[in-house]
């Protein structure tokens, strides 16, 4: 991507009322060297504070309606006055890497096609069995469709002491990971564990539902500049 292309894309995404993304987006191609990088970091920062209000409800809609649209003529107005010195050119950009993928061994030609069909970037699948590093991602995604439904932790002792010992490994192993990794998207069905973990694990109970998950947790985190 260059210059021009950044500029017209961010105003296609402002003119979609889509402004997370367009601050993602910049935030991939401005130099932090650059002296309009702090401008950048402001214009952001009063983003956050409007997108938080309305979300804990302390603005009426009509006032974030309001700020909503000074933002984006802000961005718009920022986005204008880029000079190339301000750009991060293709050859320095670093590969996306958003969010790590862990299933089954069986399972990792499947979920490579399904998050590739879907046009997914920056993202890794790999198995239980031979964990990838998760440091440089933002989040993970936790396939366990193999694990039936369990809304309480009783129910459990009822299944076979195969499917117990599963279910107790992969605790144990989503739990390390999310010492280091805040965020999460468990993909299975109904299961107890989520329920003890919602401030961070977003849940998708089919492949539908999955799509719209990463979708909003790459939102979300985009929002929150994590």
């Amino acid at each position: 991507m260059n210059l021009p292309t950044l500029i017209q894309e961010t105003k296609k995404l402002a003119g979609e009322a889509k402004l997370a993304s367009a601050f993602d987006l910049l935030l991939k191609h401005i130099k932090p060297e650059s002296e309009r990088y702090d401008e950048f970091l402001v214009i952001k920062s009063s983003f956050k504070y409007v997108w938080k209000a309305g979300l804990i409800g302390i603005e009426s809609s009509e006032n974030l309606r309001t700020e909503t649209n000074k933002l984006t003529n802000r961005v718009l107005m920022f986005t204008k006055e880029l000079e190339p010195e301000d750009f991060i050119e293709p050859a320095e950009e670093a590969e996306r890497q958003d969010f790590l993928v862990f299933c089954p061994a069986d399972k990792v030609a499947d979920m490579t096609e399904y998050f590739t069909s879907l046009n997914f970037k920056g993202f890794k699948v790999c198995s239980y069995e031979k964990p990838e590093d998760i440091s440089p991602y933002q989040f993970l995604v936790f396939y366990n469709v193999d694990i039936p439904f369990c809304p309480r932790e009783a129910m459990a002792a009822g299944f076979e002491d195969s499917l117990q010992q599963l279910i107790r490994k992969r605790i144990d192993f989503m739990n390390k990971c999310l010492e280091q990794k805040r965020f999460s998207v468990y993909f299975g069905n109904t299961f107890y564990w989520v329920n003890e973990k919602r401030d961070y694990v977003h849940a998708a109970n089919s492949r539908f539902a999955l799509f719209a998950r990463v979708n909003e947790m790459l939102h979300i985190i985009a929002m929150l500049g994590k």
